[in-house]
């Protein structure tokens, strides 16, 4: 997130630009399970302060190094730079607190002993990705689950007899196992901004697996998936039937078009 220039993109999932403060933060709390996992209880747990301090940490470095976000902002979407944050009021005048306002910790009554260093440029091969595109965290479906996502780059040739394997935790070294990311539902009915209607994109770089580890291209290969629920431990396989029943929806495999193009 510190080396993404747009504030939108750095500070939420919602433009899915897939580098960005949210993400991790979705992680850790479907990481941690209940009652981090719900928006109605997740602050009563002690790591709930421990977490998103540091996401704060996280967010005032991408302030620091981008002195213009708070004017980016204001520009880009007027309405929500002035809304009213129910129910954070300030101590003084008893008004509620807008987005405004929170752009200078000093004015907010604390500093950062030290911030996390932006990672020095790198260059590095376009990714691909699983992307679970258009998920409506707001539905109904999503009120009350959490899932962890487990990705598995497989053959095209292989993908009648693959089997996902339903274990919590896939090991690493399984032979088609790409990487996870995390939906962070259990939102229920006390967020109103959840009920945006802006629709959220998850992505999972598989580029290691793909291109290094097996020597593919996409069209040559599938993904299959693990869920997760992070409420109960249940392990799903997805496919169209559980896609539905869960609101999870099926990854399709992205990347740039140019380098799986016929020659």
């Amino acid at each position: 997130a510190l080396r993404t220039a747009a504030h939108a993109d750095a500070a939420s999932t919602a433009t899915g630009a897939n580098d960005d403060v949210e993400s991790p933060h979705n992680y850790v709390h479907v990481a941690v399970g209940y009652p981090m996992t719900t928006v109605s209880f997740a602050a009563f747990y002690p790591a709930f302060f421990m977490h998103h301090g540091n996401v704060d940490r996280l967010y005032e470095a991408y302030l620091r190094d981008h002195p213009d976000s708070r004017k980016e902002f204001a520009r880009g979407d007027p309405a929500e730079f002035d809304e009213a944050l129910a129910p954070f009021y300030h101590p003084d005048t008893g008004e509620l607190r807008t987005h405004s306002e929170l752009f200078d910790t000093r004015a907010l009554g604390y500093v950062y002993d030290s911030l996390p260093r932006k990672p020095r440029d790198q260059l590095r091969e376009v990714p691909d990705y699983a992307l679970f595109e258009g998920l409506d965290l707001g539905s109904r479906i999503f009120a009350d689950r959490s899932y962890f996502l487990h990705v598995f780059v497989v053959p095209e040739t292989e993908a009648e007899a693959f089997e996902v394997p339903l274990v919590a935790v896939p090991r690493e070294e399984h032979v088609y196992y790409a990487g996870s990311s995390s939906i962070f539902g259990g939102k229920g009915d006390g967020c109103a901004n959840c009920g945006s209607g802006k629709l959220t994109d998850v992505f999972v770089d598989v580029t290691k697996k793909l291109r290094r580890d097996l020597r593919l291209k996409r069209r040559d290969a599938i993904l299959k998936v693990m869920a997760v629920d992070a409420d109960t431990d249940e392990l799903i396989q997805l496919d169209e039937t559980t896609s539905a029943e869960t609101g999870v929806p099926l990854p399709r495999l992205v990347g740039p078009w140019w380098r799986d193009a016929d020659d």
